[in-house]
């Protein structure tokens, strides 16, 4: 691909702790300063010029959160944009990168990155699904695009994870996730996300309705591979020619396929104000499992769709976990008891 020339790092990046001077309340200082300001310019015109691209007015910072910011340059060729990540989420440009030689086309291509700073710079993609107001058909195409990608990715497994991919295997979900609580309760008295003593043992029963769970798709044997963890219709764009192309894998990880339909069956029951077994609901599933119906008939698939919904739970809070460090005291107090919430059998289907 063009302009990404950095060496991709392994490692584990799901664990990785804050550095000195990067937590939430100070990269939300640095990426407000003046010196990051320019130097990010900076780069941008650089990588710009060398693809012979010209910045035809200033850069504007349209985005600025504790985990990432974005600044967008229009050009003589259409505007740009640049994302940088926390550290906990800098895996996401080497796994872009990753993902557009893999299956070129299918993922947005990123013109330059920097694995260093976590941060890459992309075309603009166009209209995405939502802003489009796409029909229930087109969200199925999408999620049948995205089941493309992830039989594609599924035998690059070392390739992929050696980006700093989190791994979470359906069945270490639960695993993962104690440790994650005994790390809240190691928290220092009076932090808004400390957990009482008993945690530990209450969570014995999600890990029986866990247990359960990955016992079912074990059942069906399928091969572990990205699961985007926030597929919506925010996060693809209407294609231009070809199919659907995919962007924004900051919360992705490596697991179970059928994961990916959590957020997808959510995003679609709210904006259209339906119940989750709808049957336009139902035809997003289907859509997404026909292109699996070599592995076994689709009424044996659907059967994997529920427990592997009570997996992805776990993957959407191990995203929000690995961004504790970085996030400042009024956001850890906004979402103070998520991981307790997950612990009741009504939030582990």
């Amino acid at each position: 691909m063009r302009h990404t020339s950095a060496v991709l790092k392994s490692g584990s990046i799901g664990q990785m702790e804050a550095a000195p001077g990067e937590s939430g309340q100070d990269l939300l200082t640095v990426w407000r300063s003046d010196p990051w300001r320019t130097e990010a310019e900076q780069w941008i015109r650089s990588r710009l010029s060398r693809a012979g691209i010209a910045a035809i007015g200033p850069a504007e910072q349209v985005r600025l959160k504790p985990w990432s910011t974005h600044l967008v340059v229009p050009t003589d060729q259409g505007r740009f944009w640049l994302k940088e990540n926390c550290p906990a989420l800098r895996f996401e440009v080497g796994l872009v990168a990753t993902l557009c030689q893999l299956v070129p086309g299918q993922v947005l291509e990123p013109l330059a990155i920097d694995l260093d700073h976590g941060r890459m710079l992309t075309p603009d993609g166009g209209a995405t699904l939502d802003e489009s107001r796409a029909s229930t058909d087109a969200f199925g195409r999408t999620l049948a695009g995205f089941g493309c990608v992830q039989r594609a990715v599924a035998d690059h497994r070392a390739e992929v994870i050696a980006t700093g991919l989190p791994v979470v295997p359906a069945a270490r979900a639960c695993e993962r996730f104690e440790q994650q609580l005994r790390y809240l309760r190691r928290l220092p008295v009076g932090h808004p996300l400390r957990l009482d003593n008993d945690v530990i043992t209450r969570a014995a029963k999600l890990r029986t309705i866990v247990g359960n769970a990955t016992s079912q798709l074990a059942m069906i044997p399928l091969p572990d591979t990205v699961q985007h963890n926030d597929l919506q219709p925010s996060n693809a764009f209407v294609p231009r020619e070809g199919g659907p192309r995919f962007f924004d894998f900051a919360d992705a990880v490596w697991s179970h396929p059928f994961c990916v339909l959590n957020v997808a069956r959510y995003r679609a029951a709210s904006a259209w104000n339906c119940s989750i077994d709808d049957h336009r609901i139902n035809y997003l599933v289907d859509s997404y499992l026909d292109g699996w119906t070599a592995t076994a008939p689709i009424h044996d698939l659907r059967r994997l769709v529920e427990p592997a919904m009570t997996v992805a739970q776990l993957h959407r809070y191990n995203s929000w976990h690995q961004l504790i460090p970085y996030m400042p005291y009024s956001e850890l107090q906004r979402h103070a008891g998520y991981a307790e919430a997950l612990i009741s059998t009504d939030h582990a289907r």
